[in-house]
C-alpha cells in the first residue's frame, strides 16, 4: 500500500523518500526496455542517483520506513513501457 501523506516534515521527507525510490524503479524498469545501451546507461545512472537522495531521506526518518511499494500511477506507466518492449518499439 502506498503510504498516506500529511504535511508535517517527517511526513514530507517520507513522501520524498517514497517518490525517490520509485522514481529509481520507473527508471531501472526504462533502462531494461531501452535497445540504445547509453541511453540504457543513462537511465541506470538516474536510478543510481535517486537510490542515493531516496537514503538521504531514509536516514531522515526516525521511525521505521513502510515497504516501499510503487504507486497505481507508477505501476500502469511501468506496464506501458512494458508492453511497448514486448511489441518490439522502443518508449516514447
Amino acid at each position: 500500500m502506498t503510504p498516506k501523506f500529511t504535511s508535517s516534515p517527517v511526513a514530507d521527507a517520507l513522501k520524498s523518500w517514497h517518490e525517490e525510490l520509485q522514481s529509481a524503479w520507473l527508471y531501472r524498469i526504462i533502462a531494461s526496455a531501452e535497445s540504445d545501451p547509453k541511453i540504457a546507461a543513462m537511465f541506470n545512472a538516474l536510478a543510481g542517483a535517486a537510490e542515493t537522495q531516496g537514503a538521504i531521506w531514509a536516514r531522515a526518518q526516525t521511525a521505521a520506513l513502510p515497504l516501499f511499494k510503487p504507486s497505481v500511477r507508477a505501476r500502469i506507466v511501468a506496464h506501458l513501457v512494458r508492453m511497448q518492449m514486448d511489441a518490439g518499439a522502443a518508449p516514447a
